[in-house]
């Protein structure tokens, strides 16, 4: 009674908020799977996230881009630095050292070195 119909700037605008809310849906799918998923798997997901997010330029869904960034920092900011969750992304045969920026795989691989020389010394 009281709707009106979708206008074709509200069709744009589910379609732009769909375009970027993908990755995130998809995320949300692969960390919470009973299957295949792993302490590994965080962090390229996140990476992957940001990078997809980046793409988009639409300037109508630059608060939600922001917005998703931002929380997505604040969030897993202190697991994408994890010596850890790093060590145990690069022990992911799929992943390597392939999530890094090329400025990062020589410490990072010296991290992995140390944490396996770390485990047999044990």
């Amino acid at each position: 009674m009281g709707q009106h119909p979708l206008t074709e700037d509200d069709m744009k605008f589910l379609d732009s908020y769909m375009k970027v809310m993908k990755p995130v849906t998809a995320a949300v799918d692969l960390l919470q799977g009973e299957g295949d998923c792993y302490i590994g798997h965080v962090i390229p997901t996140i990476k992957g996230i940001q990078h997809k997010l980046q793409l988009l330029n639409d300037k109508s869904m630059t608060p939600l881009i922001n917005a998703i960034n931002n929380g997505l920092c604040k969030r897993f900011g202190d697991i994408l630095t994890s010596d850890d969750y790093n060590v145990a992304t690069m022990l992911i045969p799929k992943f390597k050292l392939n999530y890094l920026q090329p400025s990062q795989c020589a410490t990072m691989k010296d991290l992995l070195i140390q944490a396996v020389q770390a485990t047999i010394g044990e």
